[in-house]
């Protein structure tokens, strides 16, 4: 399969069509500034990962799963999409990143392989959308990480605040296309 465009760095948006990923991407339909609506707003993406290299020299997904955080190859993401049973889109800072940049991130992104995964915040993000309440925990730690902290994880150890937590949520994916902060460059689906 042909990935040429794809770079490390380039962050992986998911929707899933499985029972599980309709219900996280419904608990994330305006809060993540990762989630991305498309066509059908009530049902919006419900994961992410990073696009990096790994030792073999291929081009991975390095992702934050129920399992702990590993690395995926991009085919398994292609192929599924390809039978209709999930959207993918790759979307990359409009500016890019530099050699030191990329670097950083996908060395940060093997240093996590095996951290396990954040339950504890992600409930509590459930908990904060369900009940409109102030989260019960905000862990943010090192150690452990759901997938869009994993991403946010990369880009901090570069600085850049991909979460952009200064602007007014929501700042979905097609808000941020729309403002040139995010392009898509990659996008596979069943047709």
């Amino acid at each position: 399969m042909d990935f040429e465009g794809l770079e490390i760095g380039d962050i992986l948006i998911c929707k899933s069509f499985s029972f599980l990923g309709a219900g996280i991407g419904l608990s994330f339909r305006c809060d993540s500034p990762i989630t991305w609506h498309g066509e059908y707003p009530e049902r919006p993406s419900s994961h992410n990962g990073v696009v990096g290299i790994n030792a073999r020299s291929e081009l991975v997904v390095y992702e934050a799963l129920l399992s702990g955080v590993v690395e995926t190859p991009i085919e398994t993401y292609v192929g599924a999409a390809k039978q209709g049973k999930c959207e993918i889109k790759f979307a990359r800072l409009t500016d890019g990143l530099n050699f030191h940049q990329k670097n950083e991130i996908n060395r940060w992104c093997i240093s996590k392989l095996g951290t396990k995964y954040d339950f504890r915040s992600y409930l509590s993000h459930i908990w904060r959308l369900a009940l409109r309440m102030p989260p019960i925990w905000n862990s943010n730690r090192e150690n452990n990480f759901y997938c869009t902290e994993y991403v946010q994880g990369a880009y901090m150890r570069i600085v850049i605040d991909i979460m952009r937590k200064t602007l007014p949520a929501p700042i979905t994916v097609e808000k941020r296309v729309a403002d040139k902060t995010l392009m898509i460059v990659a996008e596979y689906w069943k047709h």
